[in-house]
C-alpha cells in the first residue's frame, strides 16, 4: 500500500465514526456548559465561588471547542484523503495511533519533534 491508502476502507470508517461521535458529545457538552451562569446572589463568598466556577467552566469549554475544531479538520482530512498521512513528514500514521488519537496530524516522531521546539522557546 502506498502511504495515501495505507488504512483501508474499514479502518477509516471505524475512525470517521469515532470523530463523529467525540464531535457529538463535545457539541452536547458545550450546549450544557454554555446554559451555566453566575449566580449574583448570595454573599460575597457565594458570588467568589460562583464567579471561579464560571471561569473554570469557560475555560473548559474553551478547551472544548479547540477540541472540537481538531475533529472538524480530521474530518476535513478523511473527505479529502489526506487523512493519516504526517504533515510534517509526508510518511503515514499508524492505524494504532489514530485508533488511540484520531485527532493526530503527526507520527510519534514528528509530534515529539514539535514539541521539543515548542519546549526551546
Amino acid at each position: 500500500m502506498n502511504k495515501k491508502n495505507h488504512l483501508s476502507r474499514k479502518q477509516i470508517n471505524e475512525l470517521k465514526r469515532m470523530l463523529e461521535i467525540e464531535r457529538e458529545s463535545y457539541l452536547n457538552h458545550i450546549h450544557a456548559v454554555n446554559g451555566h451562569g453566575t449566580d449574583v446572589h448570595g454573599d460575597a463568598g457565594d458570588i467568589s465561588s460562583s464567579l471561579a466556577e464560571t471561569e473554570l467552566l469557560w475555560g473548559l469549554e474553551e478547551q472544548e471547542r479547540q477540541y472540537l475544531m481538531e475533529v472538524d479538520e480530521a474530518l476535513k482530512r478523511i473527505e479529502n484523503g489526506t487523512y493519516g498521512v504526517c504533515e510534517e513528514c509526508g510518511k503515514p500514521i499508524p492505524y494504532e495511533r489514530l485508533k488511540a488519537i484520531p485527532t493526530a496530524k503527526y507520527t510519534v516522531d514528528c509530534q515529539e519533534m514539535i514539541e521539543q521546539q515548542k519546549n526551546t522557546f
